[in-house]
């Protein structure tokens, strides 16, 4: 991330601890990809950033690069997706979600597309209208899509016969 002061709105895909109340957090944005912040006071109950810097949360973020390190100045939650962590089944299919887009995504690479399907991944396991199984199953083969991995559909994979 070149540009020194920026505003982002991006999807927490990972957190970590830091200190004693700060966190690393690492970001998925539509322009800048994977991007590695620290949230300083994110982790004290009273901070304003709280909510903003979980897990799965979908934030403004206000970014500032000072030496090496890229911080969050201000955060403000668009999409907080609580409904994420109601049962392990789909906590653990969300996670599952932030671990394949922090592999398919870079430190400085564009990442709209990735970013879209998490989203709309989120939005359907948060709604709890749709089958855990088959939103994984749609994420993944879209996943696979965005990753290169398109499956020739046009003719059986078995005889040959097109479509």
């Amino acid at each position: 991330m070149a540009v020194r002061d920026i505003s982002v709105d991006a999807l927490v895909i990972r957190e970590l601890p830091h200190g004693d109340h700060d966190k690393i957090l690492t970001l998925l944005s539509a322009e800048h990809g994977r991007i590695t912040v620290i949230a300083k006071g994110a982790r004290s109950m009273k901070s304003h950033i709280l909510s903003s810097t979980r897990a799965f949360a979908y934030s403004n973020f206000e970014l500032h690069r000072k030496g090496d390190f890229v911080w969050v100045r201000d955060a403000s939650v668009i999409n907080s997706f609580s409904y994420l962590e109601r049962d392990i089944e789909t906590l653990y299919i969300s996670q599952y979600i932030a671990d394949v887009c922090y592999e398919l995504s870079g430190e400085n690479l564009p990442a709209k597309d990735i970013l879209r399907l998490a989203l709309n991944s989120y939005f359907a396991l948060d709604s709890g209208k749709y089958d855990i199984k088959k939103v994984k199953a749609v994420f993944e083969f879209r996943a696979s899509v965005e990753a290169g991995y398109l499956p020739d559909l046009s003719v059986c994979a078995q005889c040959g016969a097109s479509s």
